[in-house]
């Protein structure tokens, strides 16, 4: 038995198989295994199983019976563990080379921890169509913080935080990191099953985090793994308007029943969220929210999002949902069951979109925020790096989280720079409003040209402090704000300003 073990269910993968389990294979590391599942597979995905089998000892298959829907698989493949510390990656999903030595490392300053945690990588794979992606995350786009940092958190705290809306998913699940046996032996006892609900990633997330619960928990920022979309992806699918064959075959082999492909009609991640956390609820009634409290931030969360995809032109709102007035129907069925139609009239009579709302989110006892989570990353273009697939990412990984790491360096650097006081006579001290952007230039040429330079995410972050960085009053708030950023994009344990 291994200290750590990582599953891979998979359902007629062959197109990317072979590279997610190269990343495995590639870990120079005895003290993991790799436990995968095949859910009757009709394709070549067992030869591919076979081969990597026959050639490493580290890998064990297994079978389904039939193939079952991925929360059943993933049972079924959960229940054939045999590791302390456990992980779920999907078939095209690929390993950062040095998870082990990562997680190593973090349970040995913390060893009381029970799980460890990392925000997740995201990879679009080089070969998704270009229609797919986004500025900010183009194909072969690598979505990716990293930092030399261990840090004990808590659960219970970040699972209230998630129930409102306020960050995704920051707690530990087998997607984003390791998790103890133990934890994922305990949610069975308390549910009944380790996988409650078809969205499999954010409910574990929500029941790890809900077991922890005062448990501490090691949040890594180095990656783990690299969450992948490829062409063949079912969640790509979904969520785009890619389409082929395979993937739609296996979307609807995923979802198993009329009620959870209504769901995702409405395409919004807000509406997996609200279920799963009314049903943690259910199984943990001490949990670290209330479902008032989380009725309103959710309804609130709806109504912003209908708003935002109603101000959009047609054909960049229909990604999100079959209409707009789909999801409005989905909204106010949401309301009426949470008994808060009348904060939808309200909303509907006063909101201003992007006007201050405090006033309303008072009368309501609300504090509802958009998720914040998604801006502490950088996107490099992998293709710049001549990457053609999930390990061919994989491979370059240590020299990207490097590059990430010196432009946070960089940035804090030229942010904290005396000269930005005034400095010595020959070299007058720039605007705070230019050393910001010198610091992204600076960063991005030293260390970082796959960077996307019209990242968005990015772009936000930089215009919110712009205006504060013109007096010099304003110095404090500017290093502070500077530093936060520098730490987005990545910073070296004891080398940023004090």
């Amino acid at each position: 038995m291994s200290r750590f073990q990582v599953i891979i269910p998979v359902l007629n993968a062959e197109k990317t198989l072979r590279h997610t389990l190269q990343t495995l294979a590639d870990l120079p590391n005895d003290n993991v295994s790799f436990l995968i599942s095949n859910n009757s597979s009709t394709d070549s995905t067992p030869d591919i199983l076979e081969d990597f089998r026959a050639r490493d000892s580290r890998f064990q298959i297994i079978k389904t019976e039939q193939t079952l829907p991925l929360k059943d698989s993933l049972e079924f493949a959960m229940s054939q563990s045999t590791g302390d510390y456990l992980m779920v990656i999907g078939g095209d999903d690929g390993l950062y080379t040095g998870c082990i030595e990562v997680a190593e490392e973090a349970l040995r300053q913390h060893p009381q921890a029970k799980a460890v945690a990392h925000r997740r990588s995201f990879l679009l794979w080089p070969d998704v169509p270009d229609h797919c992606g986004t500025p900010g995350f183009p194909p072969g786009g690598l979505r990716i913080s990293a930092a030399n940092t261990f840090d004990l958190r808590n659960a219970r705290e970040d699972l209230r935080q998630q129930a409102l809306s306020i960050i995704h998913c920051p707690t530990p699940a087998p997607y984003q990191g390791w998790v103890s046996k133990e934890i994922v032996n305990r949610i069975r006892s308390r549910v009944g099953r380790v996988f409650a609900h078809y969205v499999t990633d954010f409910w574990f997330a929500s029941a790890t985090g809900a077991e922890l619960d005062n448990a501490p928990y090691v949040f890594s920022g180095l990656p783990l793994s690299i969450g992948a979309y490829s062409a063949h992806s079912s969640a790509l699918s979904f969520f785009s308007n890619t389409k082929s064959d395979a993937a739609e075959k296996k979307l609807s082999l995923e979802l198993s029943t009329e009620k959870e492909n209504l769901v995702f009609t409405s395409k919004s991640a807000r509406g997996y969220r609200y279920e799963i956390l009314k049903l943690v609820l259910q199984h943990w009634p001490n949990a670290p929210f209330t479902e008032r409290e989380m009725d309103l931030n959710y309804v609130c969360g709806f109504w912003e999002e209908w708003k935002h995809r109603t101000s959009m032109p047609p054909e960049a709102a229909h990604q999100f949902a079959g209409s707009t007035e789909q999801f409005r129907q989905f909204i106010d069925r949401t309301a009426a069951n949470a008994g808060l139609t009348d904060l939808i009239a309200d909303l509907d009579r006063n909101y201003v979109f992007r006007g201050d709302n405090s006033a309303l989110w008072a009368k309501w006892g609300t504090s509802f925020q958009q998720d914040a989570d998604w801006a502490h990353d950088v996107c490099i273009d992998t293709r710049r790096l001549g990457c053609r697939n999930v390990h061919d990412v994989s491979k370059a990984m240590s020299v990207i989280i490097e590059a990430v790491q010196q432009a946070g360096e960089s940035f804090a650097k030229i942010i904290a720079n005396k000269r930005l006081a005034g400095g010595p006579k020959d070299s007058p001290a720039p605007s705070w409003e230019s050393a910001g952007f010198a610091a992204i230039s600076k960063a991005c040429a030293d260390s970082l040209q796959p960077l996307q330079k019209d990242n968005r995410n990015l772009g936000r972050q930089v215009s919110k402090f712009n205006d504060s960085w013109r007096a010099p009053k304003d110095a404090p708030w500017a290093l502070k704000t500077g530093l936060s950023l520098a730490r987005f994009l990545g910073r070296a344990t004891g080398t940023l300003p004090k």
